[in-house]
């Protein structure tokens, strides 16, 4: 009698512990995540957008005496050179016609590709 009392224990901590561990806690948030930032569009500035950008995504390979390509891309006046010849915008964006960058690299979020455009759009203005 015993032994299928540890029989029927053993069982039954074993259908516990199998159906707790399907059970977990995840917020709305978690299963369906909505992005809290923002794509700012209104108010693109080189300053504050771009440069930032820049930073983040190429200024790695693209500054110094040493940038490539001979493109320089840690300076305003580098990255407006490349803003207005198209090269800039053409490259993030994967246009067929440019090198896609950055390379080696996944394409940049789509608010940053907006925010470049509207820049670039803009005519590449020091602000």
């Amino acid at each position: 009698m015993l032994s299928s009392f540890k029989t029927f224990l053993i069982i039954s901590i074993l259908l516990t512990v199998v159906s707790l561990s399907g059970c977990y806690y995840d917020t709305e948030e978690t299963l369906y995540p909505t992005s809290s930032k923002t794509c700012d569009t209104t108010s693109v500035t080189y300053a504050g957008t771009i440069k930032p950008i820049m930073e983040q995504y190429c200024v790695g390979c693209h500054s110094g005496a040493s940038a490539s390509a001979g493109v320089e891309l840690a300076t305003y006046d580098g990255t407006k050179a490349s803003g207005l010849d198209g090269s800039l915008y053409g490259s993030v964006a994967y246009d067929p016609n440019w090198s896609k960058m950055p390379k080696g690299g996944n394409q940049i979020e789509s608010c940053a590709l907006t925010q470049i455009k509207i820049w670039v759009d803009a005519g590449c203005p020091n602000n």
